[in-house]
């Protein structure tokens, strides 16, 4: 597709798809779907000086991490005697 052949699409791809089709919260849905919207934007018209492949993909990686430290167990103390 011509729309993932741009290198941050590429990379991208799996976490935006996980994000938009999984369980994922709906926030993270809108994130991701607001990063692929910047990341095609920047594919689209890649002599624009805005880089918004670089914030499309900060966006869908903060998401991720969001995610992933939303649903991490909560950490036990560890027993130092």
């Amino acid at each position: 597709s011509a729309f993932v052949f741009y290198p941050y699409a590429i990379l991208v791809l799996p976490v935006v798809v996980w994000m938009g089709l999984g369980s994922a919260p709906v926030l993270a849905r809108l994130a991701a779907f607001a990063a692929w919207m910047l990341i095609d934007l920047q594919a689209l018209d890649p002599d624009t000086v805005a880089p918004t492949a670089l914030i499309g993909t900060a966006i869908a990686v903060g998401a991720t991490i969001a995610i992933g430290l939303r649903s991490a167990p909560p950490a036990t103390p560890v027993d130092t005697a």
